[in-house]
């Protein structure tokens, strides 16, 4: 094999972890989200009063529900 075969074969690999990691990592953002919007939608149907607390047992993802921190911004 010559040398460019070898740095063309290097370049493809690199590049395929690459996009792989990053269609991962989209997926995993998105199934985040949906856990969090779909807990949130949960705890507004059950809760009555003009607040909500940090409550983790809507969510779905058991990542999330044992050590996610639940960010808040209030606009």
């Amino acid at each position: 094999m010559k040398p460019y075969h070898a740095i063309i074969v290097f370049c493809v690999l690199v590049s395929s972890a690459a996009l792989a990691s990053l269609h991962f990592y989209r997926t995993a953002v998105g199934d985040i989200v949906q856990d969090m919007n779909q807990a949130l939608a949960i705890t507004l149907q059950e809760k009555q009063e003009g607040w909500i607390t940090p409550d983790k047992s809507a969510l779905v993802l058991s990542t999330l529900r044992g050590e996610g921190m639940l960010l808040i911004v209030c606009s």
